[in-house]
């Protein structure tokens, strides 16, 4: 096990700032939340950036994990919107195009693992109903990471769909994909 830290706890800060501090207390592995201001998977510099970031980590011995909290990317009025769980194809279509590109800034940085989450239904609907978008979204995700090698670290998260274990191997047993993995957030352990 390696002892990490999360990018997003540097809020003020410039990536490689950040990174620089990071391994600069002795963690061994940093989560990169791409986000507006890290890795923006919308700009068109981010593959030249996750390239050089990636040499960079490499040299000072920090491994990599993409994680795909980024708030208000995908919508600046709505935290965490659209998720893989929305009622509208074409909202979980931007949300999939979003975690193709981020498996992609993965590779390029020499990430094995990329975070992800179930987020939290829009309205009342019946869990099983959830539960299919969802694993239909991880089965197109769990094959895209596959061939850019990267492994989908799926954080069972409180106050989200999926929000526990039991949860976790629900639906993992559901996509069927062996690419598809837990990740432990022990911020929200």
């Amino acid at each position: 096990m390696r002892l990490g830290y999360n990018t997003n706890g540097f809020t003020s800060h410039r990536l490689r700032d950040a990174l620089e501090v990071i391994a600069g207390l002795g963690f061994k592995s940093v989560a990169i939340t791409l986000d507006a201001g890290a890795l923006d998977p919308y700009a068109r510099s981010t593959a030249r950036e996750a390239k050089a970031i990636g040499a960079w980590l490499a040299e000072h011995d920090l491994v990599p994990v993409v994680e795909t909290g980024a708030r208000f990317l995908l919508d600046p009025w709505r935290k965490h919107w659209p998720t893989l769980l929305s009622p509208r194809t074409e909202d979980r279509a931007r949300r999939i195009d979003f975690l193709k590109r981020a498996i992609r800034i993965a590779s390029l940085l020499g990430a094995e693992v990329l975070s992800l989450w179930s987020g939290t239904a829009e309205a009342e609907e019946p869990a099983e109903l959830l539960d299919e978008r969802l694993a239909e979204g991880l089965r197109i995700l769990a094959c895209d990471a596959a061939e850019h090698g990267v492994v989908l670290g799926f954080e069972a998260e409180p106050g989200m769909h999926i929000e526990n274990l039991a949860g976790f191997r629900r639906i993992r047993d559901r996509v069927g994909e062996p690419g598809l993995r837990l990740t432990l957030d022990v911020g929200h352990a």
